[in-house]
């Protein structure tokens, strides 16, 4: 993984959690961060320290967000030709 600045003119964070990302039949979860532009998919330590797992997706590259799964809380994303099942963890 490439370093990246996170801190950049107009990003700003909105919104935190436990995210389960679902590709096939694979569940990888996740602690989630998400900004105006892009979300950032992290591990968490004992220590309560965010490990950044992944390269951050920009918010640019979904061409198609599906919200209306039967399983609340859970929305498909798609990026390219990947589809990521996301089950976003609000409580």
């Amino acid at each position: 993984m490439q370093p990246f600045v996170l801190s950049s003119p107009g990003r700003q964070w909105i919104f935190g959690g436990d995210l389960s990302v679902v590709e096939g039949r694979a569940v990888r979860p996740f602690w989630a961060l998400l900004f105006t532009d892009l979300i950032v998919f992290a591990k968490v330590s004992r220590d309560r320290v965010l490990f950044v797992t992944e390269e951050p997706l920009s918010l640019l590259s979904v061409t198609q967000a599906f919200f209306n799964i039967r399983k609340k809380g859970s929305w498909l994303m798609t990026t390219g030709c990947v589809d990521r099942l996301l089950d976003w963890s609000t409580g």
